[in-house]
């Protein structure tokens, strides 16, 4: 008997689908954009934010209600300060705009060249947004060494989840399921992180 919603038929019993018809194709490109998600990870590297690379977040506030982050943004960038995030957040006092800046670290950069990007940011934030209504909160540098450390930990993390995976489905249904199941999320990992390195 067929499924019906009122007078529509939602699927008939005779209706049959084959969902194999086109393994072979739909396998092959998954086997080809994997491969080319993995040759273009391997080229391009991940984007790594400062929280990996290493950096500075620089905190400060405005009384000037028109200041918003898309203009620390434009400032910013007319002062053509390098890699930033820009995060603006409610403040306890009224009539105040928080913000905090995030520099991050360049591979290579050294602590010293840090330091000067630090103070020469706030010198332009203080020049673009206005002495009197710029108020330097708080600077909190970031190391390097943690965020490799964190790094370290997550790509563990993800081999344990796999690995568990595995043998869950091993365990539980049947083991000639268990590769392909961790194989399609391998896939499905790398493709996405692929595609988000690709539009940084």
């Amino acid at each position: 008997m067929a499924n019906r919603l009122g007078n529509i038929t939602i699927f008939s019993h005779t209706l049959k689908i084959d969902f194999m018809k086109h393994a072979k194709l739909w396998s092959l490109v998954a086997l080809v954009t994997s491969i080319i998600s993995i040759i273009y990870l391997s080229i391009a590297g991940l984007n790594h934010s400062i929280d990996f690379l290493g950096g500075t977040e620089i905190n400060f506030s405005t009384t000037d209600a028109a200041i918003h982050s898309e203009k620390v943004k434009e400032v910013l960038a007319e002062g053509s300060v390098g890699r930033f995030e820009v995060n603006e957040f409610s403040s306890p006092t009224p009539g105040t705009n928080s913000f905090v800046v995030r520099l991050q670290r360049l591979p290579g950069e050294a602590e010293n060249a840090v330091s000067q990007t630090t103070e020469s940011t706030i010198n332009i934030l203080k020049t673009g947004l206005g002495a009197d209504a710029f108020t330097l909160d708080t600077i909190t540098s970031i190391s390097g060494k943690v965020g490799k450390e964190e790094e370290r930990r997550g790509y563990l993390a993800i081999l344990i989840s796999f690995g568990a995976i595995l043998l869950y489905i091993w365990y539980r249904f049947d083991r000639r399921f268990a590769p392909g199941a961790v194989a399609c999320l391998v896939h499905d990992v790398v493709i996405v992180l692929a595609i988000m390195t690709a539009l940084g």
